[in-house]
C-alpha cells in the first residue's frame, strides 16, 4: 500500500510539471516545452514561490538566446505597453539582446535566496529603495558570501511580483545611464541566482536578485 502511495504520488508530481511546461510553453510562444523544462531549473526549488520560479525561467530564456528572447518576448512585451516608449533604452535593448552570447543558464541558490529574501523583506517593509536597508549594506550582507561565491551581484526592482514586468524593468534600465541591472543579467561569469519577491510599503511589490558564481 505504501509503496503504491509512494508511486502514485511520484505520478503526480511528474503530471504537475509536465503540465507546468505545457502551460508555459502555451504562455511563452515561439518556446517548446522541452526549451521550457531545459530552462526551468527551479521547478524543484520548494522554497522558491510560483512566481520567484518563473523569474529564473526568464532570466534563463534570456540568456540561453538573447536575440530569440528580444523576438518572441521582448519585442511584443514593449509593444502592448503604451507606456513604454521607444528612446536609447529600448534601442540598446534590442542590440544588447541581438549581440548576447549564449550564457550559462542559472542554478537556483537557497544561501543566496537567504540573502535576497533578508533585503526584500527589510527594505518592503520599511519603504526603502536602493541596497541598503535594516538587514545591511550591499557589502555587509554579501561579503560573508565571498568564500563560497566569486562574482556577487544584485538587482533590485520596485513595482510588481510579476516575472515579465520585473524583467523587462530591468532589461530596459530606463534612466540607469550605464544599465547596469542589464549587465548583472548578461553577465558571464555568474551560474547561481537567489530571487524573493516580497510586499513593498510604497512600491507594492520589491523583487531582489543576487548573483554569483559558485567557487569550485
Amino acid at each position: 500500500m505504501k509503496l503504491t502511495k509512494r508511486i502514485l504520488s511520484i505520478v503526480v508530481i511528474a503530471q504537475l510539471v509536465l503540465a507546468f511546461n505545457l502551460l508555459h510553453a502555451q504562455e511563452y510562444q515561439g518556446y517548446s516545452s522541452a526549451e521550457i523544462a531545459r530552462l526551468n531549473t527551479a521547478k524543484s526549488a520548494d522554497y522558491l514561490t510560483v512566481d520567484e520560479k518563473e523569474v529564473v525561467l526568464v532570466l534563463n530564456m534570456i540568456r540561453s538566446n538573447g536575440a530569440k528572447f528580444w523576438d518572441k518576448m521582448a519585442e511584443p512585451y514593449i509593444a502592448k505597453h503604451d507606456e513604454i516608449k521607444p528612446s536609447r533604452y529600448t534601442s540598446s535593448l534590442e542590440r544588447d539582446l541581438r549581440n548576447a552570447p549564449n550564457l550559462p543558464i542559472l542554478s537556483p541558490n537557497k544561501t543566496l535566496h537567504k540573502v535576497a529574501n533578508k533585503h526584500a523583506v527589510a527594505s518592503g517593509r520599511e519603504g526603502l529603495l536602493g541596497h541598503k536597508s535594516p538587514a545591511g549594506t550591499f557589502e555587509q550582507r554579501l561579503k560573508p558570501l565571498t568564500r563560497d561565491f566569486n562574482y556577487l551581484l544584485e538587482n533590485c526592482d520596485y513595482g510588481s511580483s510579476k516575472a515579465m514586468d520585473i524583467i523587462m524593468n530591468l532589461m530596459i534600465d530606463e534612466g540607469i545611464p550605464d544599465v547596469g541591472h542589464r549587465k548583472n543579467i548578461l553577465h558571464e561569469q555568474i551560474d547561481a541566482a537567489g530571487i524573493a519577491i516580497a510586499p513593498h510599503k510604497t512600491y507594492s511589490h520589491t523583487c531582489v536578485q543576487v548573483f554569483g558564481k559558485l567557487r569550485e
